[in-house]
């Protein structure tokens, strides 16, 4: 007890599903056939590796005998206004946005966060307007671009970024959200099921 477990949600005896286990006095899931699982293993399942960064649940989807040393090595990606201390007097506020499951793909999802006309769009008359906002902006590179470190653009709407496997990061700066680089959208696009 005390640490994240994330598991196949399927009973190695019966194939039921280990959501409907209960959590015996020992930690181990007792799942209804009788079968009980401890330690890293669900009859012979193995647990994912799991890191908690910021309050974050980050699971990494890989299983065997090397999931848990690969998984030490590799940094989460988390907002670093939230640990770096020459941030600490540059942000008032930290507002939680709460979590929100979109019927949409994964890539759609990344895609739309990206985009800064988004805001204009689907905030309509809460951070912009769609009909009077929408213009041609610019965005430059501002550093190089590639699958492991993501992409960051800075342009006419402020600064936004892709941190590999699902942050997005947008600091705007516009007419419709004048915040000079004090404001940290932060966005953990995630997919939730086979699709989505």
């Amino acid at each position: 007890l005390g640490s994240w477990r994330v598991s196949r949600d399927a009973c190695a005896q019966c194939q039921g599903p280990l959501r409907a286990c209960r959590v015996g006095s020992d930690g181990d899931l007792v799942c209804s056939c009788g079968s009980r699982y401890g330690d890293r293993t669900l009859g012979g399942t193995s647990d994912f590796p799991t890191k908690v960064a910021d309050g974050l649940l980050f699971v990494f989807p890989q299983t065997g005998p090397e999931a848990f040393d690969n998984a030490a090595k590799v940094e989460v990606c988390v907002l670093a206004e939230l640990k770096d201390p020459a941030w600490e007097k540059r942000y008032v506020k930290i507002i939680p946005a709460g979590v929100r499951d979109f019927p949409c793909g994964w890539d759609t999802m990344v895609e739309n966060t990206l985009d800064p006309a988004h805001f204009c769009s689907a905030h309509h008359n809460t951070l912009g307007n769609r009909y009077t906002d929408p213009a041609a902006f610019t965005f430059r590179p501002k550093e190089n671009t590639t699958a492991e470190s993501g992409l960051g653009l800075r342009g006419d709407m402020g600064v936004v970024e892709f941190r590999p496997p699902c942050l997005v990061r947008y600091l705007p700066d516009y007419a419709g959200m004048p915040f000079q680089g004090s404001l940290v959208i932060g966005t953990y696009c995630v997919p939730t099921r086979p699709g989505w």
